[in-house]
């Protein structure tokens, strides 16, 4: 008995999992179809000391760091109230290593046990950006 409860609740939880990714597919797609630009950014770090915990942390920061930064260039005032609904959405994760078909770079794969952070990031249609998000960050990775 417990083992089929336990069956359930894995199961219940999938289908939640499944849910939500096909809500935010939705959602993204309906942006893109309002005319806003998608990018898929995958962010590498060099070496950070500690445990998972705080590398997860870090990661977060630097992440939301990034944003912070980038507001300003494709939002004029993005603090006002009338731009709230322009404002660029990112929607981050970690990307936990798991075993690969491809075969990885070693650096890759030590450097903070492989850990990394991938994000999707939705541009408003009419942008201050004049580049692409991926030729912005390219030049000025620097900040």
């Amino acid at each position: 008995m417990k083992h089929k409860r336990r069956f359930q609740t894995h199961s219940n939880q999938y289908q939640s999992i499944k849910r939500l990714i096909a809500g935010y597919g939705q959602w993204i797609g309906e942006k893109i179809d309002q005319g806003w630009e998608a990018y898929f950014l995958s962010i590498t770090f060099n070496h950070i000391r500690g445990s998972k915990l705080s590398m997860l942390s870090h990661m977060k920061r630097e992440l939301e760091r990034v944003y912070a930064t980038m507001l300003s260039r494709i939002v004029r005032c993005p603090m006002s109230a009338k731009n709230v609904k322009r404002l660029p959405i990112w929607i981050g994760c970690p990307d936990f290593p798991v075993p690969k078909h491809q075969k990885q770079s070693l650096r890759n794969v030590t450097i903070n046990d492989g850990l990394h952070y991938h994000a999707i990031c939705l541009i408003p249609a009419g942008s201050r950006l004049r580049e692409s998000l991926q030729d912005h960050i390219a030049e000025y990775q620097e900040l």
